[in-house]
């Protein structure tokens, strides 16, 4: 959760407002004959906070919650002359404004950052100091240990952050998510040792710049400390700097947008994908005024997934691709544009007229992605597509249009359709890239051959691959991509001279990789998701190869080939 400056202070005040002031001005002076004082609903309310976030939960049965709070009042004998458990109980229940009851006998916090707050008062008036910093590799502690930070004195600030580093240091799994807590805690401590602050910046600087998608999502969890530890964009590769843009996006804010802006020109792929789906984290208008109207975008999709982002669509001066995700139809302000020429529908429910999309004279590339209402491509017939990718679309969708289309050299179909062979695909255009997903893994390869031009495949499922070997005429394939094979053979492959790429996901290997070497031009090999072990020591000698590994694939004899070779994504 991106958490405010100066948070400690916003809820300070709001639970004077919730326990407090909210009654004192309606007059209202007790429930069930309790009157209780802030501090006797804050003492009882945070010490159920942390009994939950100790026994990690988040709601409490009510008997069990009356029996605690009775526990409590041994030690505040002016609450109990007031009422038993029970009484006390329902005042905090219906008064207090921090209880819920969603169900009969279940008590809950209205938000799990009141619970955190309270809960993180009770661990430090407890100099439970060793519990936080035992926990705090768990994220559900992340709030708790922040605001500990918050609540607590300067020495007992000092030994909470000094705890996280000694932490860091023997526990190097969760190294980098400790340093960078502690530098999270930053922002929630106006009075901090010199020595402890002068520690935590320089062990954060160590983790900049983020070099990867997933450690700038970790880092910005440090909140608005982090922007000062940004470079940019010049000191910075392509992926430092991509990452760089998404750290300063998921921390959002002001101060985040503009180091934002100072990427706007940079035109690196992986850059302006970034700076693309950044748009989510800011006002619409902001953004666009910091960012996108500088931004070159080139080779991006712009991200549009909210009706008040469709509507500014025109105020940008130039839109070349663009990702519509949401039940948005089909925005005017999009189809009026003569300028887009790529364009995927994402994940729209209450799409089914494609009409609109007649009038994007230079469309070249469409996805439709999960759009379960769109039952015909009929509307398409009239338009310059080069890239056609249909996936799971309604019903077994007619593939007839597709006899309009000359100039298509892509396609790609993850849904039902109306053939069951590659030879009942209409249109004589000259294929290059075809992909048959886990929806059409049941199409027959018969007629590969009308494609003689084929340089990128995709295959789904053990009956695919097998009759691909079968070919007498052989596509001069330079991308292979195998999907979900039961047992996949890598001596069952043709010789495929000019092979340069071979994806395999999902699959279980039956065979030694060796045939692979075979293949003069390979030069990567990726893995996703495969089965099993696989032992890639075969292959150590082909010197031009890289082997690119993604989480769920278990690999052995990486120690034959140089690190430069092996590159494992996160």
């Amino acid at each position: 959760m991106q958490l405010p400056r100066a948070r400690k202070e916003l809820y300070d005040a709001a639970l004077d407002m919730l326990l407090v002031r909210r009654d004192t001005e309606r007059e209202i002076s007790g429930v069930e004959g309790v009157y209780l004082a802030r501090d006797e609903q804050i003492a009882l309310l945070q010490r159920l906070a942390y009994w939950l976030i100790r026994n990690g939960q988040v709601e409490a049965g009510r008997d069990e919650a009356v029996e605690l709070v009775g526990g409590w009042l041994d030690s505040m004998p002016q609450v109990r002359a007031q009422g038993g458990a029970e009484q006390v109980f329902t005042h905090l229940l219906i008064r207090s404004g921090l209880l819920l009851e969603p169900v009969p006998g279940s008590v809950i916090f209205v938000h799990r950052t009141f619970q955190d707050y309270l809960g993180a008062k009770a661990a430090v008036e407890a100099r439970d100091f060793g519990v936080l910093v035992k926990n705090a590799h768990d994220d559900t502690w992340d709030d708790v240990v922040r605001m500990a930070v918050g609540h607590a004195r300067p020495d007992e600030r000092t030994r909470l952050l000094r705890g996280l580093l000694r932490r860091a240091d023997r526990n190097k799994g969760a190294r980098n998510r400790l340093v960078l807590l502690a530098a999270a805690c930053l922002e929630h401590s106006p009075e901090l040792d010199p020595a402890t602050r002068s520690e935590i910046e320089s062990r954060t600087t160590h983790l900049m710049p983020p070099r990867t998608l997933s450690r700038a999502d970790e880092i910005a969890k440090a909140g608005e400390f982090v922007l000062d530890l940004l470079k940019g964009p010049a000191d910075l590769c392509e992926e430092e700097a991509a990452a760089t843009v998404r750290t300063a996006a998921r921390v959002g804010g002001p101060r985040a947008l503009a180091v934002i802006a100072r990427f706007k020109h940079d035109d690196r792929l992986r850059v302006t994908v970034q700076l693309s789906e950044g748009w989510q984290h800011f006002d619409t208008d902001d953004y666009i005024n910091a960012v996108l109207k500088g931004a070159p975008l080139s080779g991006a999709f712009l991200r549009v997934d909210s009706s008040s982002q469709a509507a500014a669509l025109p105020r940008l001066s130039r839109l070349h691709s663009v990702s519509l995700i949401g039940d948005l139809g089909l925005p005017a302000e999009l189809t009026d544009r003569r300028d887009v020429e790529r364009l995927q529908i994402v994940q729209n429910a209450t799409l089914t007229d494609l009409s609109p999309l007649a009038a994007m004279e230079r469309l070249s590339m469409l996805g439709l992605h999960s759009c379960p209402r769109v039952s015909t491509i009929t509307p398409l017939s009239s338009l310059p597509l080069r890239e056609l990718h249909l996936y799971r679309l309604g019903g077994a969708l007619s593939l007839k249009p597709l006899a309009a289309l000359g100039q298509l050299a892509t396609l790609s179909i993850d849904c039902a359709t109306d053939v069951t062979t590659v030879r009942d695909i209409p249109g004589d255009s000259d294929l290059r890239s075809f992909q048959l997903w886990r929806s059409a893994r049941y199409t027959d390869l018969i007629g590969l051959g009308r494609w003689p031009g084929l340089e990128q495949l995709t295959l789904a499922g053990d009956k695919q691959l097998a009759q691909l070997a079968q070919e007498q005429t052989q596509p001069p394939l330079s991308a292979l991509q195998v999907l979900g094979q039961a047992a996949f053979d890598p001596a069952s492959l043709p010789h495929y001279e000019h092979l340069n790429s071979l994806f395999l996901s999902k699959c279980r290997l039956s065979g030694s990789l060796r045939p692979l070497a075979a293949l003069p031009n390979l030069s990567q090999l990726t893995f996703s998701d495969c089965l099993g072990s696989i032992d890639l020591e075969p292959l150590a000698q082909m010197e031009h190869l890289e082997v690119v590994v993604h989480p769920g694939t278990l690999i052995e004899g990486a120690d034959r080939f140089p690190p430069e070779r092996i590159r494992y994504m996160s």
